[in-house]
C-alpha cells in the first residue's frame, strides 16, 4: 500500500468541516447515511455544534451525537467525513471525526462491545490507529459500556429539543445561569417557577441542565463553576 499522504487525510478533514447543510438541513459525509433503512435505528440529530442535523445510523451513534455536544472540549464534530485507505484496496471510515475546543482532531469508531470485536476487526482499527496517528490524530474506539443507555439519551434528547427551542443572547444566559446557579433545585419545575418568577424563558433551564451547569437534587454543585463555558 502506498503511503498516505498527508494532505490527502487533512483536506478530507477540512473540506468535511466546511460542509453545509443540504436544502432540508442535513450534513452528509462521504458515506450517505439513508434514513429509514431496515434494520438500523437511523436518526437525524440537529446539531447545534455542526450546524445542522447530523446523520447517524445507530442507537449508539446518537448516544456518542448527544456526549459530544454535551462536552465543552468539543468544538465541532461529522459523521462519515473521512475515508482511510487500507491494505488490499480496503479502506475505513470512521463514524465521527471530532474537532476539539483547542485545535486538537480526533476520530472515533463506535462498537457495540469493544471484547466482543473478531480478529480481524481489531486488526482494522489498528491499523486505523497507526495510520492517522502519524497526521497527530487521536483514534478513539468506544462502545456502549461508555455510552448513555437508551433511557438516558430520551431524556436527554427532551432536554435538548426543549432548551435549544429557540437562540439564547449571551445576557440571557449568564442571568439565568446567575439565577439558578445558586439555588437548591429538587426537581426542574422549580427551576421553571424561578426563571419564570424572573422574567425568563423557562427553557433556558433545560438549556442549562442539558450541559451540566445546573443539577437537581443532592443540592446544586454547579455553584463553583466557572464561566468559562457559558455561552453557546
Amino acid at each position: 500500500m502506498r503511503e498516505i499522504d498527508r494532505y490527502c487525510i487533512m483536506s478530507q478533514i477540512k473540506d468535511s468541516f466546511e460542509s453545509k447543510p443540504n436544502i432540508s438541513g442535513t450534513i452528509h459525509g462521504v458515506r450517505r447515511i439513508v434514513q429509514g433503512q431496515r434494520g438500523k435505528s437511523t436518526s437525524l440529530f440537529p446539531s447545534r455544534k455542526a450546524g445542522g442535523a447530523i446523520a447517524l445510523e445507530s442507537r449508539l451513534e446518537l448516544a456518542h451525537a448527544i456526549s459530544l455536544e454535551k462536552d465543552p472540549a468539543v468544538k465541532n464534530y461529522r459523521t462519515q467525513a473521512l475515508v482511510v485507505p487500507l491494505p488490499g484496496n480496503k479502506y475505513s471510515v470512521p463514524d465521527f471525526v471530532v474537532q476539539m475546543s483547542n485545535g486538537d482532531l480526533e476520530v472515533h469508531e463506535i462498537k457495540p462491545f469493544f471484547e466482543h470485536l473478531s480478529s480481524v476487526e481489531l486488526e482494522r482499527l489498528n491499523m486505523v490507529d497507526m495510520l492517522i496517528n502519524k497526521f497527530g490524530i487521536k483514534f478513539r474506539v468506544v462502545d456502549s459500556l461508555t455510552l448513555p443507555s437508551r433511557r438516558e439519551v430520551e431524556k436527554t434528547l427532551a432536554l435538548y429539543s426543549h432548551g435549544h427551542s429557540r437562540v439564547w443572547t449571551n445576557l440571557q444566559q449568564e442571568q439565568s445561569l446567575r439565577l439558578l446557579i445558586n439555588a437548591s433545585l429538587n426537581g426542574l419545575d422549580e427551576a421553571y417557577q424561578i426563571l419564570s418568577m424572573n422574567g425568563l424563558p423557562i427553557q433556558l433551564a433545560s438549556f442549562h441542565l442539558f450541559y451540566g451547569r445546573i443539577f437537581i437534587g443532592a443540592g446544586n454543585s454547579s455553584k463553583e463553576k466557572k464561566y468559562e463555558y457559558l455561552y453557546v
